[in-house]
């Protein structure tokens, strides 16, 4: 059997979780692009490009982009039905259901890519904020572009070099969502370059610190521990304390999403705009504890 029949009970649940999580957000923001798609065509604008400049690159990008992921998650249910269902596959038979969703999660986010660097070159503000999304989809898009070859090359002498792989490609994809998110804060803060006046928090006092401190503190931390976690176990073998310091991470990742949805509730105006960030991880703290309990 291969590497998806060693997982436990509870590391199962709650990955489905994730990935339901995930599938609900993304229908969400599938709904909300078809919506803007349809709306804009049923104007029937003469010259559409010359009302609407970014329609291409921003609602149309969007929606290919949200069709591809949700495209990949049910592609990760159908691998979770072959690998734990009643006839439990191994890994080398779910490979290219996990590869290519993995390829389409790094489609989804390079289709983004093109609206960030126009706002970039054309210094649209907040500026800081489309510096931070550009490298925040770089980083994500190119390591799971990686891991997806890493899926599809899958031996069953390989094991070891997956699991490096998933590391690495997880603690880029940590790296990304704390670049997106700290860049936010500081971009509406204003300390670094000009925001937009109905955007712009006091970081450093009343609830927007709160909110500020959360990203600082709990992604930092997931960050730390995943790359200390990912060394431990990949270089030194100790597969106990990696596993337990990586479940740390995850579960500090899961939480801070977790906690900005309680923010949210209580700040002017954040609830809002609450789906404009990637808040489908929360589910990540029910894996988190079940790693640091042992439960691989």
């Amino acid at each position: 059997m291969g590497t998806v029949n060693t997982v436990s009970r509870c590391s199962k649940f709650w990955i489905l979780a994730t990935i339901t999580s995930l599938a609900l957000y993304d229908l969400y923001w599938l709904r909300n692009t078809y919506n803007w798609l349809y709306v804009r065509l049923q104007e029937n604008q003469p010259d559409l490009l010359a009302v609407y400049p970014n329609f291409y690159i921003d609602h149309v990008a969007g929606a290919v982009a949200n069709t591809l992921r949700l495209v990949g998650v049910i592609l990760l249910f159908v691998a979770a039905y072959f690998a734990w269902g009643r006839k439990k596959q191994s890994f080398i038979v779910v490979k290219k259901y996990v590869g290519t969703a993995l390829l389409l999660e790094a489609i989804y986010w390079l289709a983004i890519l093109p609206y960030n660097i126009q706002s970039v070159s054309r210094s649209r503000i907040p500026l800081l904020l489309y510096v931070g999304y550009i490298i925040e989809i770089l980083t994500i898009a190119t390591l799971l572009i990686a891991l997806s070859i890493k899926a599809w090359e899958y031996k069953a002498n390989a094991r070891n070099n997956l699991i490096k792989w998933g590391c690495i490609a997880g603690t880029g994809y940590i790296f990304g969502l704390w670049i997106n998110n700290l860049f936010r804060w500081l971009s509406m803060s204003g300390l670094f370059g000009a925001t937009d006046p109905r955007i712009t928090v006091n970081i450093l006092s009343g609830i927007s610190s709160l909110g500020f401190l959360n990203t600082a503190i709990t992604l930092s931390l997931s960050l730390a521990l995943s790359i200390a976690g990912s060394y431990i176990l990949i270089i030194h073998k100790n597969r106990k304390l990696g596993i337990r310091l990586l479940g740390l991470a995850v579960l500090l990742f899961g939480l801070h999403f977790a906690l900005y949805v309680l923010y949210s509730w209580f700040a002017p105006n954040a609830w809002l705009f609450l789906l404009l960030t990637e808040i489908w991880p929360i589910p990540l703290i029910g894996l988190g504890i079940g790693l640091l309990r042992g439960k691989s």
